[in-house]
Order: C-alpha cells, then structure tokens, then sequence
C-alpha cells in the first residue's frame, strides 16, 4: 500500500515496474560484480567474474535507474513525475546496490581507488556455470578493466547525481557517503557533480559538511578537474566519462 501511494501517474507506474524489474537485476549481479572486485582487492592473478552481458546487464541497469530520477523537461507536471520516480527508486533500494558497488571499488588499504590495471585474469565467467571456458584474451582484459575502471563507476556516480539533484530526502541518504565518492574526484568520472546535487540547496547539510570533505574538493579543484561545471539537470545530459 506504501509503495502504491507514489503511483499517481501512468509514466510513474511505468517507472515503478522497471525499478522491481531493475532491482531483481541488480540483486543477481551486485553479489557477482562484489564478488569480482573483492577478488581484485586481494591483488589474485587469477579470478572468476562477470560475462561481457553481464557486465552490459548491470551497468544498464543502474542507467536505467538514473534515468528514471531526471525530468523529460523542466514543466510542473515532468518534475512531479520524477519526483515520484526517485521515490520508486528508493524504495526499491536501487541506492544501497549502488553504494555497494562502489564500495568495492575502493582499496580498503588506502582508502584510494582500485587500480583496475592489475585486476587477474579471467579464468571463468559467471555465466558458465560451470561449463568449459576457453580462458580471457588481451583485448578482453582490457575490456573488463576499462568497465569496472570508468564505465561501472560513471554510472554509479551517475545515478548518484541524479538521485540526490532536488530531493531533500535523498541528499540526507547519501550525505554520510560523500568520502566514499570523492574517492573518485579528480578522474573524469563527474564525482564533484554528483557531491553538489547532495547538497545543492540544502543549507542544514551544507552546514554540516566536514572540512576533510572540503578539503578534497578544493585538491581537485587546484588541480584542474575539468568535470567540475554547472550541472544539468535534463534526461538529455550526454557526458561521458573521459
């Protein structure tokens, strides 16, 4: 019935549905993907991970999920509906997926991001299951390192954004995650941009906000991060990750 309340328009009913259906999706790979980095977090020659659809899979399904929180334009009636959109999101826990993945992206060492340049070689994909596997080639390697390194954690980030852009409950969700994500400043990966939409006209949480966090944004800052510029906050935001 809670979950009911939200649904006041057909294109939010349409959204509902693709986010349990987005949500299924992410449940059966997040635990593959952690499974993946954990492997690379180990420093292992040698690992099991995601397919080539799989990692399609995933990472459309977190797009799909941003998607779903930016308003087709700025009318009173598209902004309602991704107003509702985002509640979908959260209720179907798409963020805690999210953050889970980027988690794992991080090297608990350090507390810097992985280096994906030294991830093993694929010795089985997932989706095998248990049948014969012909082993990885170069240029596959260097795929998978190419997605969980910019492709993966772009739209993470991403979805972040636009999770977090004008929703006063959201950016309470994921203020207590904004280290995680600057983790990721300063990469091309669009980290500063997803920071400012948790805070983005929120005075109780910009009054909140450690100096330790400043701090990094201000480093980026000094040294010519070209992803920090005015947001955008239209379905037509084509970035990509450089």
């Amino acid at each position: 019935l809670s979950n009911m309340q939200v649904l006041l328009d057909p294109g939010a009913i349409s959204a509902y549905r693709s986010c349990v259906d987005q949500s299924f999706r992410l449940h059966r790979l997040v635990p593959l993907a952690v499974r993946e980095l954990q492997q690379v977090r180990k420093k292992k020659t040698s690992i099991v991970g995601l397919s080539y659809e799989q990692r399609n899979e995933l990472k459309n399904a977190i797009k799909t999920c941003a998607e779903h929180c930016v308003a087709k334009t700025n009318s009173s009636d598209h902004l309602r509906v991704a107003a509702e959109n985002k509640e979908s999101v959260s209720r179907a826990f798409i963020h805690l997926r999210v953050l889970e993945v980027l988690e794992n992206c991080r090297d608990p060492h350090t507390g810097d991001m992985l280096d994906f340049s030294k991830m093993g070689v694929l010795q089985q994909s997932d989706a095998s299951h248990g049948r014969e596997y012909a082993g990885e080639r170069g240029e596959d390697r260097l795929d998978r390192i190419k997605f969980y390194s910019k492709e993966l954690i772009f739209e993470c980030i991403r979805f972040v954004e636009f999770f977090c852009r004008g929703s006063d409950k959201n950016q309470q969700i994921m203020a207590p995650h904004v280290g995680l994500i600057l983790t990721f400043a300063g990469r091309g990966l669009h980290a500063t941009l997803a920071v400012s939409a948790i805070y983005q006209n929120n005075l109780k949480l910009c009054r909140s906000l450690e100096e330790s966090s400043i701090a990094r944004v201000v480093d980026v800052l000094s040294s010519g991060d070209r992803t920090i510029r005015s947001p955008r906050g239209s379905r037509e935001d084509r970035r990509k990750p450089h």
